[in-house]
């Protein structure tokens, strides 16, 4: 019985030996590829890294702050001026509105949405390719417009992947006109081969003949009425904001027509947080008047009601450069209660210039309406307000469309001046 015990023990000792050079084996194994994956992936990255941001190692806490900012004001943790437009907008409608308005075009973003949604829907029968840029497609949008900040460049990513969706949803829909369903195997070569341009499927539009051949008809290559339209309206939308560039900037055509209008020594009053004006040009020197700065962005307050109604009273030129101030506030009604009557008051009493470039086609200006947008009366129309005879309005453009490139520039002048 010894005997047997102690073969028995031998036994267990030697599988116990047995799994502990399995575990060393498999712990070394592991090491090596944590080793080789640290030396040939991670370190390759980091010295990337430090060489394209060498901020890192001479200033990281600066490096690391501005991150941090970032992404603490994209979610909303963090109240800028110009942050405040996004009040009140819903996550990822707003973004898809602003590509469809002024991004891709309406007709080519509702066939990228539609295009991504089929591509989810034949998940289980799609290839490789597809899947990736399907969930890549999704995830980036998903995880970029939820965010409370919502400024259009950052989807532009994601535009040309977006038009190639476009592309897809196209093309599928063209096969199935011609009267022929593509099967999921040609819509994944479709769509792998999507980007090439809208319409492409028209070699997947055949017929067939008497003893059962296919072959491409006349009418296949022909693109259909849908595609066509999306073509043509993407077009058209690139010509009208090509356009704006044809025409001076409002900052520098206001700028001009206050050197020319308003005398050395008057007092202009300009926002805070946006462009002060007049510009400096050949033609003058801002400097030749007194700047007063109003206070919009700040809390309501008395100080704050007192300093705009003594510069409505003090002020002989009250120019504001965009609607980046009272397009922001219109956001907030409850919170700028006062400074939005004062904005009402300005408006509808005082002698408005306006200075504007919109895109156009032709006579028509495609433009969305600052002032109407925010409650405030134009005392101009909105095609007046762009220099045109027509216009045609637009839902509410972001900033980013609507601040930099073509600004509505009001000058409100406490005076009757001539050369208007």
């Amino acid at each position: 019985g010894r005997g047997g015990e102690g073969e028995r023990g031998s036994r267990g000792a030697g599988e116990q030996g047995g799994r502990g050079v399995r575990i060393t084996h498999y712990a070394l194994r592991i090491t090596h590829y944590v080793l080789r994956f640290t030396f040939y992936v991670l370190l390759p990255m980091l010295i990337a890294f430090l060489l394209a941001s060498p901020w890192m190692l001479l200033r990281p806490t600066a490096c690391w702050r501005g991150a941090w900012i970032q992404a603490g004001m994209v979610a909303g943790r963090y109240d800028f001026p110009y942050t405040r437009q996004y009040a009140g907008t819903w996550p990822y409608v707003y973004p898809l509105a602003q590509m469809a308005l002024w991004g891709l075009g309406p007709l080519a973003t509702l066939a990228g949405t539609m295009g991504l949604a089929r591509a989810l829907r034949r998940w289980r029968t799609a290839s490789f390719a597809v899947r990736v840029a399907a969930l890549w497609t999704l995830v980036y949008f998903l995880a970029t417009a939820g965010l409370y900040v919502k400024f259009p460049r950052y989807l532009l990513p994601i535009y040309p992947v977006w038009a190639a969706w476009a592309s897809y949803e196209l093309g599928v829909r063209s096969g199935e006109r011609a009267g022929q369903r593509i099967s999921e195997s040609t819509s994944q070569r479709i769509s792998e081969k999507a980007s090439r341009r809208i319409g492409e499927p028209a070699s997947q539009r055949i017929s067939e003949s008497a003893n059962g051949e296919k072959y491409p008809t006349p009418y296949s290559l022909l693109p259909t009425p849908y595609s066509l339209l999306t073509l043509i309206s993407t077009a058209l939308l690139g010509l009208a904001q090509v356009s704006v560039y044809t025409a001076p900037h409002p900052w520098v055509t206001a700028s001009r027509w206050v050197y020319e209008n308003v005398p050395p020594g008057a007092i202009v009053a300009v926002e805070m947080w946006d462009h002060p004006l007049p510009a400096p040009l050949p033609e003058g020197d801002a400097a030749q008047y007194q700047q007063i700065t109003l206070p919009i962005f700040d809390d309501e307050s008395l100080e704050k009601t007192g300093r705009l109604g003594e510069a409505i009273q003090k002020a002989d030129v009250i120019i504001l450069a965009s609607r980046r101030g009272y397009g922001a506030l219109a956001r907030l009604p409850g919170r700028y209660a006062q400074t939005l009557t004062w904005y009402r008051e300005l408006l509808g009493t005082r002698n408005v210039i306006a200075f504007g470039r919109c895109p156009r086609l032709g006579p028509l200006a495609l433009s969305d309406d600052p002032l109407a947008d925010a409650g405030l009366p134009p005392q101009l129309s909105l095609a007046e307000r762009c220099g045109t005879p027509f216009a045609l309005r637009l839902p509410r453009l972001d900033e980013s469309f609507r601040v930099y490139d073509t600004p509505t520039v009001l000058i409100i002048k406490k005076w009757e001046m001539g050369n208007e």
